[in-house]
């Protein structure tokens, strides 16, 4: 499980990132 501070975190770099998230992620996957 994640903290809300884990998911908070989260959020702030996918906002930051945007689109280009998907992309790392497909990547890192």
């Amino acid at each position: 499980m994640y903290s809300y501070e884990d998911r908070m975190r989260a959020v702030q770099l996918y906002i930051k990132l945007g689109k280009r998230a998907n992309a790392t992620i497909r990547q890192l996957g």
